[in-house]
């Protein structure tokens, strides 16, 4: 893609074209190298406990009746694979083919999972299928929908190679030819219609073509396959990369994206493994091993569909038969004690992706250095002693003598030219070390003085593990309180996020309910570089008293976060016979809330005009009764009578809802009733007015 990333100065003059070409050149080979070499890998591997939980968590979802797991066929068919590529016995396998065996008569897609479930549990017969079964997925190799048309044919060519359905299979190859033609641009599997293709029905495309290989015996059609193939180069390039992980999405939501990169992964080194060929060259080494530490990455995952994913997607990057397998370059332990007498090195281990021991390496450290400060390391270039046992190697981080808080380790592993044939190298693997130390105070004080900056007060000096006595505070006079944090083994300052003061009544329990308990957040004073706390009084609210003063130290990057009682003090307030310390049962003073005044009403004269003039249509309705009398002509005869009747009632009944949501109902309850008087307004009075209609035809 030189024309989208060539340095612009090549469009200068001829004369220098050939020139500004090799810069060019060089300069995409170098992001090449730079990309390539970002590639880290996993940080962790599908460890042993990790397989127990997932063995555990799969064979208690299992139905003791059926012998399914989790909610169908969909989810037995990813117990069942995943238990079995984990080398662990299936529960109630018996139980289990028979569930799969009535599946096989559901649809398409029950059909084809239940065969793999078949297939997992060597249980396919050798009988022929059902009726039905075979029916529907003879019907689905002719489905318009591209994804149905796949998994057919790959579960009718699974039951044909194992004998278990004899099927024509010239209409097996011709599914070939359909998923050709529906590889989209991306690399995705586009049906008929659809607005975008999609990488899951690729990744089952790529395994139906797994089994479908064998059956392909003109050059043509094997051509087909191998453009297939060819597009899984488009697919990788479209999936959703960062710098550390690539994946695989569906076109919507209803299949994750930890499936959809197994299937994928899967998929294609099932193909791979037919055509007996390397795929290395469309699944570049980088991007391998952003497909593994994705996987790992999510290798939690809630559901048994996506664990399945997990499991099956890294078996496969495992094999190392038809591309590379991806080095997992992790840390024994990821935190060090730094007043540790023993076991302080970091141990880094070189396995495969579940945990077994890699090839034999080389490991450097090429640096380690401050988070946010990678511009001053303390390590540089240092090559890592094996261990005595051979599973891992070790160096003394301890050894460069670092300040607790986060590290970063930047680490590089060389293979020989026999274990680069199938092993990724790694070539920068960045991996945090968290530095922890303990912490003491030092040149703590307690001020009592007559100004805030505590000037020619009286001080009392503290020490760490003894309570000071004897310390008081007259009113008017100010309290500080300053120490300092010093590292117990380097003896350097520190400084920690959470420093506080507390201040509570002396011979009161903090269970106590009454107990006066005021918290001080301490800050730093960088100028004197110590803690600086002056005491605001003003929240003791006048109440005298000896009150125990405790410092509390807390840090994630310390180790022995304390609470420390460091004196007790006595608070002399001038006012204190005001401050009347509060019971804490008594009741609380009454609250007498004064409503809003309502607005002046109308005179009465004027209020009965109005009711009078909104009366007034009623009274000329009964005087034009009257003068023209009562006319039922057009009222409806036979059965429709009854409707005329009950639609008038109706009415009557609706507007008495009216005046009884005036006087009483609120306006959930009016449209609750007026919703069930409605109900038979709307019925009869459709019929009252088609009789008048009809009867009105007729006249004329």
């Amino acid at each position: 893609r030189v024309e989208s990333t060539a340095d612009p100065r090549c469009s200068l003059s001829c004369a220098h074209c050939i020139t500004m070409m090799r810069t060019c050149l060089v300069a995409l080979v170098a992001l090449a190298l730079i990309s390539a070499a970002t590639a880290a890998g996993p940080s962790d591997f599908f460890s042993k406990k990790d397989s127990s939980d997932v063995i555990n968590s799969i064979k208690a979802s299992q139905n003791a009746k059926t012998g399914a797991f989790g909610s169908g066929i969909l989810d037995t068919f990813a117990a069942v694979t995943t238990l079995v590529s984990l080398d662990t016995e299936v529960p109630k396998a018996d139980l289990v083919c028979s569930f799969a065996q009535k599946a096989l008569e559901g649809d398409v897609s029950s059909a084809y999972h239940a065969v793999g479930v078949l297939q997992a549990l060597k249980c396919l017969k050798s009988q022929k299928l059902s009726d039905a079964a075979l029916k529907s997925l003879v019907s689905g190799v002719s489905d318009s929908n591209i994804a149905n048309k796949i998994m057919a044919a790959s579960a009718l060519a699974q039951l044909r190679a194992s004998g278990s359905a004899a099927f024509d299979k010239t209409k097996l190859v011709s599914v070939i030819g359909d998923i050709a033609n529906a590889v989209d641009t991306d690399g995705s599997i586009k049906g008929k219609g659809a607005s975008e293709g999609s990488a899951y029905t690729a990744g089952v495309a790529f395994e139906a073509l797994s089994h479908l290989w064998a059956l392909a015996e003109k050059e043509a059609t094997k051509e087909k396959v191998v453009s297939v193939v060819a597009s899984f180069e488009n697919l990788v390039d479209n999936a959703d990369e960062t710098s550390q992980q690539l994946s695989f999405t569906h076109s919507d939501n209803s299949v994750s994206a930890v499936r959809t990169t197994g299937q994928v992964v899967r998929g294609i080194v099932a193909l791979a493994k037919a055509m007996d060929k390397s795929f290395s060259g469309v699944f570049e080494d980088a991007k391998v091993a952003k497909v593994a530490a994705y996987l790992i990455n999510n290798k939690q995952a809630g559901s048994i569909a996506d664990v399945a994913a997990v499991v099956s997607g890294l078996k496969a990057l495992n094999t190392g038969a038809f591309f590379k397998k991806p080095l997992v370059l992790s840390l024994a332990q990821t935190t060090v004690h730094a007043a540790a007498k023993k076991d302080n090195d970091v141990v880094v281990r070189v396995t495969d992706l579940f945990g077994n021991a890699g090839p034999a390496a080389r490991v450097y450290l090429s640096r380690a250095y401050p988070v946010g400060s990678d511009s001053t390391p303390l390590i540089t270039n240092q090559d890592l002693a094996a261990l005595a046992d051979k599973s891992g190697y070790k160096f003394n981080f301890l050894s460069a003598k670092p300040e607790a808080g986060q590290y970063t380790a930047d680490f590089r592993v060389t293979l020989s030219k026999e274990d680069q044939q199938s092993w990724l190298s790694v070539d920068t693997a960045a991996r945090s070390i968290k530095v922890v130390a303990s912490v003491e105070v030092v040149d703590a004080e307690i001020v009592v003085a007559a100004n805030k900056d505590g000037d020619n007060g009286k001080t009392f000096e503290l020490e760490q593990g003894k309570t000071k006595s004897g310390i008081s505070v007259a009113a008017g006079q100010h309290l500080l309180v300053t120490f300092r944090l010093k590292n117990k083994v380097s003896g350097k300052g520190m400084s920690v996020q959470q420093a506080f003061v507390l201040f509570s009544e002396a011979g009161a329990s903090s269970e106590s309910t009454s107990a006066e308990e005021i918290f001080f957040v301490v800050p730093i004073d960088n100028a004197r570089k110590q803690y600086r706390l002056n005491v605001d009084l003003s929240k003791f609210k006048n109440r005298s008293g000896q009150y125990s003063v405790r410092v509390l130290i807390g840090d994630p990057f310390v180790d022995n976060s304390f609470e420390w009682t460091a004196a007790t003090v006595s608070l002399e307030f001038s006012n204190a016979a005001e401050a009347a310390k509060p019971a804490p049962f008594v009741p609380k003073p009454v609250i007498n809330h004064k409503f809003r005044v309502p607005d002046k009403r109308a005179p009465a004269f004027l209020a009965s005009v109005f009711t009078l003039l909104t009366l007034a249509p009623i009274g000329i309705l009964l005087i034009g009764v009257l003068i023209v009398g009562l006319n039922f002509g057009n009222y409806p005869g036979g059965a429709d009578s009854m409707s005329a009747l009950l639609f008038h009632g109706s009415m009557v009944a609706f507007f008495g809802v009216y005046f009884w949501y005036w006087v009483a109902l609120d306006i959930f309850e009016f449209f609750f009733y007026a919703s069930v008087v409605a109900v038979p307004l709307v019925f009869f009075g459709h019929r009252t007015l088609r009789a008048l209609y009809v009867n009105r035809n007729k006249s004329q």
